[in-house]
């Protein structure tokens, strides 16, 4: 059981130094994060639909270490995938962040479109599938699986 007796003659201290550019660095950590050993990713985000151009709108953020070239990644559907490339970060913490702007054709109908997507690192492959629904679908979200193999 917890101490809850009260300690009425405690007071807090605060001591005055001479010099204000004199700071406490022990126990703190003054170096940037380690790098991560592996790839980062894909992950994937959803950012609106636009329904007059029927187009489901996301992006994907890969983060890989900046010793190595970027992944390939490609996506294959019964609909028009369309998509383009660009780093956000060239060095963030020794990781280099790419961005994938996806544009996806809103097909007709109701149910779900399968997305499916494969990602080369160069060493390893990870690939798997997400959904869109379509048009006359209720939701406008999407739903994600990854592999690694």
């Amino acid at each position: 059981m917890a101490d809850t007796k009260s300690k009425e003659n405690d007071t807090d201290v605060i001591v005055e130094k001479e010099d204000a550019s004199e700071t406490l660095t022990e126990g703190l950590i003054v170096r940037p994060p380690n790098p991560a050993d592996l790839p980062l990713g894909p992950y994937f985000q959803f950012i609106t639909t636009d329904l007059e151009k029927m187009q489901w709108i996301g992006s994907v953020l890969v983060c890989r270490h900046i010793g190595f070239d970027g992944p390939k990644i490609e996506f294959t559907a019964d609909v028009k995938i369309d998509y383009d490339r660009d780093i956000l970060y060239e060095d963030l913490f020794g990781m280099c962040a790419y961005r994938i702007n996806l544009y996806i054709e809103i097909p007709p109908g109701e149910g779900e479109e399968k997305i499916t997507w494969k990602t080369d690192w160069g060493h390893s492959l990870s690939n798997d599938a997400f959904y869109i629904s379509r048009y006359n679908q209720k939701w406008r979200s999407g739903f994600f699986f990854i592999e690694w193999i």
